[in-house]
């Protein structure tokens, strides 16, 4: 027969294995929480970053477009000089192949805008018909240039007032497409700041557990 000594002694230390694996469980549970709430804080962080970046982004891209329409307004009203000045003094001179240089500018400028908006955006169907009325614009100009002497003052007022008419349609369609550039940045600005709020959220809520976790996995290790 066993004697109960060893019976015994034999108990406790069936006790005393079970007590150390769950105690090294718990362990391990404490750590793996530790190390998963630092990962989880991890990526969140990424993705504010990735969130402030694209909205940089598109900060410095509506300056650029904000200085592009600026550009195409300027332009089209200079290209309107030679026109204004033909009808005055009669003179022709350089000035059609002046405004048709300037024209060129405005409509490369409108078709660089217009290659970084994509197809179903309504900046796109903006920058199309003012490239339509820029069209328009030339046209008036170009029978500007044809008239004689004698047209000049009695069609020269009606031709100014119509190209001065689609000028002003083509600064409504970049007034247009500047609100619109705006709009869809309001819209990414809200949704990044509801993700980074939510981001922060998360991130303090993986601090707490990874802080509870690192008391628990210190007592748990005083109980070894």
């Amino acid at each position: 027969m066993v004697p109960a000594g060893l019976t015994i002694l034999q108990a406790l230390g069936g006790v005393l294995n079970t007590q150390q694996a769950s105690i090294k469980l718990r362990l391990a549970i404490g750590v793996a929480a530790i190390v998963a709430s630092l990962v989880v804080s991890g990526f969140t962080a990424l993705s504010i970053q990735g969130d402030a970046a694209t909205t940089a982004s598109a900060l410095v891209e509506r300056n650029e477009t904000d200085l592009s329409i600026l550009t195409i307004k300027a332009n089209i009203a200079e290209s309107m000089f030679p026109a204004h000045s033909y009808l005055i003094d009669g003179e022709l001179g350089a000035k059609e192949a002046e405004f048709l240089m300037m024209l060129k500018g405005v409509r490369n400028d409108m078709e660089r805008l217009a290659a970084g908006e994509e197809p179903d955006h309504p900046e796109q169907a903006l920058i199309r018909n003012a490239l339509v009325e820029l069209d328009e614009l030339e046209s008036i100009q170009r029978r500007i240039f044809k008239l004689e002497d004698e047209e000049r003052h009695a069609k020269g007022p009606a031709l100014m007032r119509a190209m001065h008419r689609f000028q002003r349609n083509i600064q409504d369609d970049f007034d247009d497409f500047k609100l619109a550039e705006q709009t869809e940045l309001k819209k990414l600005t809200a949704v990044s700041d509801a993700h980074n709020r939510r981001a922060v959220a998360l991130i303090i809520a993986a601090a707490f557990i990874a802080l509870a976790a690192a008391l628990f996995v210190a007592y748990t290790g005083n109980e070894l």
